[in-house]
């Protein structure tokens, strides 16, 4: 014969049981979304940490060349030439820049989404260490002349000048950007 208090104690550490892997499984999910959301904000943390540098155009030759003064306010004093030579090119390609005060407007080389997508595939290898974006600064140097913007703050201020007519060639060559008369 079955005992049916027997059978009732199982069935409630049974259901005891089940309510206990659900918590789990909530707690698994809760857990998870948090690491995931700390994981999401670590990757941006780490993708944008370079992306705090400043320019102020000081020129464009009728070569293509182009010079801006580069500093970091986050960096300061710490700020690397290596570094501003990578984020002068990232300005040219992504962002673009303004002279005599807005006057004059030079817009970014890659100027769509598709362009930036194409770049994205690249850029990990054109930044490298031995990566083509070298070739592309012409003339790096700290520089005494301190933008207004900083006013007298001890920062690593670096003029560097880039070859945008030589970088939107090489863009195109690859394939990253269509060439102008592409279309006709």
């Amino acid at each position: 014969m079955k005992n049916p208090s027997l059978n009732k104690n199982l069935n409630f550490q049974l259901l005891k049981f089940i309510k206990e892997i659900i918590f789990i499984k909530i707690d698994f999910k809760i857990l998870r979304l948090i690491l995931l959301s700390a994981i999401f904000e670590l990757l941006i943390s780490f993708s944008f940490q370079n992306l705090n540098f400043q320019t102020e155009s000081i020129g464009i030759e009728n070569n293509g060349d182009n010079t801006l003064l580069i500093w970091n306010p986050q960096s300061g004093s710490k700020y690397q030439l290596e570094q501003a030579e990578k984020d002068a090119i990232y300005s040219i390609l992504y962002a673009g820049f303004t002279i005599n005060n807005g006057n004059i407007n030079q817009p970014s080389l890659l100027s769509n989404e598709e362009e930036r997508q194409n770049f994205e595939v690249i850029k990990k290898q054109f930044f490298s260490k031995n990566g083509p974006w070298k070739t592309f600064t012409l003339k790096s140097n700290i520089t005494s002349a301190i933008p207004n913007k900083i006013g007298d703050k001890k920062w690593n201020v670096f003029q560097i000048t880039v070859s945008k007519t030589s970088l939107k060639n090489y863009l195109e060559e690859i394939k990253i950007i269509k060439k102008l008369n592409s279309g006709f």
